[in-house]
């Protein structure tokens, strides 16, 4: 049967979607609004990129994994289309996965699910599929991910989870004062201070220095299962909305953050 897109991910990069979805389920679930009932994440399809975004209601977080058509396997599509199905559904089928390629597709005839297979070489082991709640062909807005934030800053996996482990203890809100030569973390009354250094703890401003930026930190296990999978973190700030930035070398990068966005006819 014709297929309107077919993503195909080798087994190293299904793994690392299994680990970057896990993080993104596990601030879905724990937002207190939607505690028991089934959380949803919309699947959007371009013939550019693929990106699976989860917004939760009560704390208007959203959780982007972003996969540009280069960084997979294969990839083939042939027209846009937003599909929202249950997030737990597919955290279902990755879970089970631990040493296979897996291959996502929609088929042009049966628009009501997507489809989900494991291949070892070129044989298919294992068939499934997750139904839609709906899709649609509306243009989703995202260009936050690739807005250019005034302030950044740039942490070492490393640094970014020894600084969360140890402010974690004290609040869920990070002050950070970033100087030309150093950053300070405050959370409350208690502070660390990080000398800038390449590679370890990098700063960028088009606002000149001294300037401040915040990051949340109340999904603490979710960032550092998040950090696990990149060499280094960025936290985009703006006056409107912080982003924190996990590049996944090999499939793409994973972002959380609080930003409104809207869908557009």
């Amino acid at each position: 049967m014709p297929r309107w897109f077919e993503l195909k991910l080798d087994q190293r990069r299904s793994i690392l979607l299994k680990k970057a979805v896990g993080a993104m389920a596990q601030v879905a679930f724990t937002d207190r609004e939607l505690a028991g009932r089934p959380q949803t994440a919309d699947l959007c399809v371009t013939p550019e990129i693929v990106a699976l975004v989860s917004k939760t209601k009560s704390t208007d977080a959203v959780g982007v994994l972003l996969m540009p058509e280069l960084l997979m396997s294969s990839f083939e599509c042939y027209e846009s289309r937003n599909l929202q199905f249950n997030l737990h559904s597919l955290l279902c089928l990755l879970e089970q996965n631990t040493e296979f390629a897996v291959t996502l597709y929609g088929e042009v005839e049966d628009e009501d699910v997507i489809w989900y297979e494991l291949e070892e070489g070129f044989c298919t082991i294992y068939t499934s599929t997750m139904r839609l709640v709906s899709w649609n062909q509306n243009e989703m807005d995202l260009g936050f991910l690739v807005y250019k934030y005034p302030v950044r800053l740039g942490l070492s996996s490393k640094s970014f989870c020894d600084l969360i482990t140890d402010m974690g203890s004290h609040g869920c809100t990070v002050h950070a004062t970033l100087l030309k030569n150093a950053v300070v973390f405050r959370v409350v009354n208690y502070e660390l201070v990080f000398p800038t250094e390449p590679l370890i703890c990098e700063t960028q401003s088009d606002r000149g220095f001294p300037c401040v930026l915040k990051f949340d930190i109340q999904h603490k296990s979710a960032l550092l299962n998040a950090a696990a999978l990149s060499e280094m973190i960025w936290i985009w700030f703006s006056d409107s909305f912080t982003m924190l930035n996990f590049p996944i070398r090999g499939l793409g990068k994973l972002v959380f953050g609080h930003h409104n966005f809207m869908v557009t006819n």
